[in-house]
């Protein structure tokens, strides 16, 4: 491995293919940060988290909604 290779766990690598996946079938709008692949990859997401990942992208969380 070179300087330039960054390593990443099995783990990082699934939860940035989540991510992608999550993004291609239009379920997590918006530009997800990297805080989000990492609580996925370390098993720190509870449902409540995913729920309100989910809401607030896709504009059903009380601070996202449209009047």
């Amino acid at each position: 491995m070179t300087d330039n290779q960054i390593s990443i766990s099995p783990a990082q690598e699934l939860s940035k293919k989540i991510v992608q996946r999550l993004i291609e079938e239009g379920l997590l709008k918006g530009d997800p940060s990297s805080k989000l692949e990492s609580k996925i990859a370390e098993g720190k997401m509870t449902s409540s988290d995913w729920k309100l990942v989910f809401e607030k992208s896709l504009g059903l969380h009380k601070g996202t909604q449209k009047e």
